[in-house]
């Protein structure tokens, strides 16, 4: 969740000029990275958390 949420700032903050305002968002290139990119980092983690 950290990573992602870093992820996520890093992400926001290089594309501000293009997504302040209303009605404006994220182009889906940098969406689809960022879902990739996560879903990565997540597989990173090492399993479901589950001792025994």
């Amino acid at each position: 969740m950290v990573g992602g949420g870093l992820l996520w700032a890093l992400l926001s903050l290089s594309m501000v000029d293009e997504i302040d305002g209303p009605g404006r968002s994220m182009p889906l290139p940098f969406l689809a990275f960022y879902v990739l990119a996560g879903t990565g980092l997540a597989g990173a983690g090492g399993g479901t958390g589950r001792r025994g």
